[in-house]
């Protein structure tokens, strides 16, 4: 596929100790090793290496005997302005790519990206980052953005690439937020990591486990039920069915073209202030799922695969003491409302018909520590300010 983006600049990457994990093959493991983006990615892994093996003889070891927290990451600006952010993980030689907006601030929320989608997403969350002395921070999953291609990976491993990140960056406590494709991965994060570090999780319009649920109560427009149907059966049919639905959204690295049937959309919406809100958003979404496509669909591929297929861990199985922040939406096509229910009941959670925030944040009056909130939206590209305002501060518990 031919990219309409300016080619990677040299990215410096930040070799740092970070904890090992297993690179064993998972249950559910995706495998393109024969693809295009899987030798790309090891080739890009062995430049990285190279790069940073040159710069460090240089730097000799004025690096080493200078503050880590000075050095958190190599930063290159992007073509829009964002620097990205790359960590090595040293015992896989794999590259987290990730963006980080707002103060730097220990109170920190992670971003899990939507599917297709990239570390751009997190750029929404700006404005409400720097109003609450919140750092936000994008991340890409692997075959997204600069993030190197995993094909051995599980939806349950994610979370230990969060923890890494966190690691080498010094956090010590953090909440997630997954969107779309993300929750997923969010809810990974809710199983495995301890509530002491983990404060909150939050799913937006988050998959279900499809294997589990079945494609008929994903509350997605017909198309879109048949391509994860597709996914769930066979990685080929699957691959087959994700060109012909990239190709309709119209999103294949094309600006323009995805730009334009956006603004076509949100000519339609009648509020103003809705309508202005979807417009301040629209130059953030196309160059996020642009990004998201860079080094090719093989990544979005893998994606779908894993989300369609086991994901290695139960929603049931996530103890009942987790905060999980949940919210989803309903248009005119999509009523995700039943995946989010269907979630909800697994994880001993109940529906709220609004949030009120008490003294300390966080819902009022005792309750599980789940809690459901259903909402309508004109469309599902985008969330209203007032919708990403109440689930951010839900998240991070702000009055």
């Amino acid at each position: 596929m031919t990219s309409t983006l300016p080619p990677s600049p040299d990215v410096l990457p930040d070799i740092s100790p970070v904890p090992s994990y297993s690179t064993e093959p998972k249950s559910g493991q995706v495998n393109i090793a024969g693809s295009p983006l899987a030798k790309t990615s090891h080739r890009e892994d062995e430049k990285l290496e190279s790069k940073a093996s040159n710069d460090h003889s240089d730097l000799g070891t004025s690096r080493r005997e200078t503050d880590h927290s000075e050095y958190i990451s190599s930063k290159t600006a992007r073509p829009d302005n964002t620097p990205v952010q790359v960590l090595v993980l040293p015992f896989t030689s794999r590259t987290i790519s990730y963006a980080t907006y707002g103060p730097p601030s220990q109170t920190t929320l992670f971003i899990l990206h939507s599917l297709p989608g990239s570390r751009l997403e997190a750029s929404l969350f700006a404005s409400l980052a720097t109003e609450h002395d919140v750092r936000v921070i994008g991340v890409d999953r692997p075959g997204y953005g600069m993030a190197s291609f995993d094909g051995s990976r599980a939806v349950r491993d994610y979370a230990t690439d969060i923890q890494a990140l966190a690691d080498h960056l010094g956090i010590a406590q953090f909440s997630v937020l997954g969107l779309s494709g993300g929750g997923a991965y969010a809810l990974s994060c809710a199983l495995s990591i301890e509530p002491t570090r983990l404060l909150a999780t939050g799913v937006y319009d988050g998959i279900g486990p499809v294997h589990q649920t079945g494609v008929l109560h994903m509350g997605l427009s017909l198309r879109d039920k048949i391509t994860w149907a597709l996914f769930a059966h066979s990685a080929s049919l699957g691959q087959w069915a994700g060109r012909r639905w990239l190709s309709r959204k119209e999103i294949q690295a094309d600006p323009a073209k995805l730009s334009k049937r956006l603004s076509k959309r949100i000519r339609r919406i009648h509020d103003p202030a809705t309508k202005s809100s979807y417009e301040d958003q629209q130059e953030t979404i196309v160059r996020s799922r642009c990004e998201a496509l860079r080094q090719g669909p093989e990544g979005f591929f893998a994606d779908m695969g894993l989300l369609a297929g086991d994901w290695g861990f139960k929603v049931v199985d996530i103890p009942k003491d987790r905060r999980i922040v949940l919210r989803y939406s309903s248009t005119n096509r999509k009523d995700r409302t039943k995946m989010g229910r269907w979630i909800c009941s697994r994880l001993g959670g109940r529906e709220v018909d609004h949030l009120r925030a008490g003294p300390e944040g966080g819902p009022v009056g005792r309750g599980p520590s789940t809690q459901l909130r259903v909402f309508r939206q004109d469309l599902p590209e985008f969330l209203s300010d007032e919708h990403r305002s109440e689930l951010f501060k839900s998240i991070m518990s702000i009055p």
